[in-house]
C-alpha cells in the first residue's frame, strides 16, 4: 500500500438505539473493509496501490480533530463517507448520493454518481423480474429498487469537514434522508433493511477501491464519463436560464464551464494526463459552452474586496452545539446576517484569495441559484469582522 490515502468514515455517536443513524453507516464500511482485506487475503484482488483507512469518529468533531491534527493532508485523495444508509420502507427515507460542493470540483463525484446509477439499474431489473448480474439483494432483506437519488451538495456530517478549504477533500456521501425516526428510540435494529446495507457496502467499497488502484489506465474511462456527464449538465444549466437576468446568466455560466475544466484537471491528481488526452476533453467543453447562448456582458465581476483565508482557523463555522461565530461574533452583528446555512459554508470555503465578492456571487448562484449579494457581501464582512478571513 502507498503513501497516499483513501479514508472511509462514518461516525461512531448518536443518540440511542441509533440504528440507522449511525450504527448502519458504521457497520456497513465495516463490511466494506472486511470483503476487501478477504479479497486481497485470498489473491482474487491485488493489494490497493494506496492506503485504505477507516474511520469511526465522534461526528464532525471528531473528523476536525483527526485532520487537523496531521501536518499535511495532502496525501489524502478522497473521502468515501457513509451516514445512515440502512433504513427500511417503514422510516420513509430516501437514498442518496452526494456529490459533494461545486467549490470543490472534482471527477470523483462522477465516479460517486456512475456507481450509484449502476446499482440503481441493476436492482431495479432484478425487482422487475429480470435475470441481473449484480441483484445486490439480502436473503434477510427487501427485493426493492435502490432508486438512489444523485445530487450535490449536501451537509450535515462528516463529509463537510474533509470537502471544506481547510482540507480540500473530495469525496461523497451516501446516505439516507429523510428518515421518520431519526434521534428518537423508534430507531432500531428492526427498523433495518440488510439489502441495502448491502449495496451501500457494495458502493463504498467500489468506489474506494477503483480510486485506491487508479491509473494512466483509467484516464481515457474517466475522460469518458465526464463528457456524457458534461451533456446532460449543460442541459440542466440550459432549464435554469430563466431563473437569472441577461448578466448573471453569463456569470452563472462561465462559472458552469470553470467547474466542467476543473472536474478534467482533477484526474490529474490520480494519474497522469498527457497533452494529447487533456487537449482535445478541453476543446470540447469550449465547444459545449458556445451551444449556450449568452450576452458577453458581466454582472460586477470586479466588484468588492479580495479575502483569504487565515489558516489558523480550520474547518466549518458550526459543529451541532458549537459555533465560532456565534462564540466571537456580536450577538447585534450575528442577528443581522441572512445568508443561509449551506450558502455559507460555500462562501467561505469560495474564499481563496483571489475571488472577489461579486465572482463568490456568481459561484453561489451557480450552485443554489438567485440570491442576494448584499447578504453575501454582509457574511463575509463578518468573518473579516472575527479574523477567519483577511483582506
Amino acid at each position: 500500500m502507498g503513501a497516499e490515502e483513501i479514508i472511509y468514515s462514518c461516525h461512531l455517536d448518536h443518540p440511542r438505539p441509533g440504528a440507522n443513524d449511525n450504527a448502519s453507516g458504521c457497520v456497513a464500511i465495516l463490511e466494506a473493509a472486511r470483503t476487501l482485506k478477504t479479497l486481497v487475503s485470498q489473491g482474487l484482488l491485488p493489494n490497493p496501490r494506496r492506503t485504505l483507512r477507516f474511520l469511526w469518529p465522534p461526528e464532525i468533531e471528531g473528523s476536525l480533530m483527526y485532520l487537523t491534527s496531521l501536518a499535511d493532508t495532502a496525501h489524502i485523495k478522497s473521502n468515501v463517507h457513509l451516514d445512515m444508509v440502512g433504513g427500511d420502507s417503514v422510516t420513509k427515507s430516501i437514498s442518496r448520493i452526494s456529490a459533494g460542493p461545486m467549490s470543490l470540483p472534482s471527477f470523483v463525484a462522477d465516479l460517486g454518481h456512475e456507481i450509484g446509477h449502476f446499482v440503481n439499474q441493476q436492482t431495479e431489473r432484478h425487482a422487475s423480474g429480470l435475470a441481473v448480474p449484480y441483484p445486490l439483494v439480502s436473503r434477510e432483506g427487501s427485493w426493492n429498487a435502490y432508486m438512489a437519488l444523485m445530487e450535490g451538495i449536501d451537509l450535515g456530517s462528516d463529509h463537510e469537514v474533509f470537502n471544506n478549504s481547510s482540507f480540500s477533500i473530495p469525496g461523497i456521501n451516501v446516505h439516507d434522508w429523510p428518515d421518520r425516526y431519526i434521534h428518537t428510540n423508534f430507531d432500531t435494529a428492526a427498523r433495518i433493511d440488510p439489502t441495502k446495507l448491502k449495496r451501500a457496502a457494495f458502493i463504498g467499497a467500489l468506489q474506494g477501491w477503483i480510486l485506491a488502484n487508479f491509473d494512466e489506465t483509467n484516464v481515457e474511462p474517466a475522460l469518458g464519463l465526464l463528457r456524457r456527464n458534461a451533456f446532460k449538465r449543460a442541459g440542466a444549466l440550459d432549464g435554469k436560464r430563466d431563473d437569472f437576468t441577461a448578466q448573471q446568466w453569463a456569470a452563472v455560466t462561465d462559472v458552469h464551464w470553470q467547474v466542467e475544466r476543473a472536474k478534467v484537471r482533477s484526474i490529474a491528481q490520480f494519474a497522469a494526463v498527457s497533452d494529447a488526452q487533456m487537449g482535445p476533453h478541453m476543446a470540447f467543453i469550449d465547444e459545449l459552452g458556445n451551444l449556450i447562448e449568452t450576452t458577453p456582458s458581466r454582472d460586477g465581476g470586479n466588484e468588492g474586496p479580495v479575502y483569504r483565508r487565515n489558516r489558523a482557523i480550520k474547518g466549518p463555522m458550526s459543529v451541532f452545539d458549537y459555533d465560532y461565530m456565534d462564540a466571537h461574533l456580536p450577538s447585534r452583528q450575528r442577528v443581522k446576517l441572512r445568508l443561509g446555512y449551506t450558502e455559507s459554508y460555500e462562501a467561505l470555503n469560495l474564499v481563496n484569495g483571489e475571488r472577489t465578492v461579486s465572482d463568490i456571487h456568481h459561484w453561489l448562484m451557480a450552485e443554489f441559484g438567485p440570491l442576494a449579494r448584499e447578504d453575501l457581501a454582509d457574511y463575509l464582512d463578518a468573518l473579516n469582522h472575527i479574523d477567519v478571513i483577511l483582506k
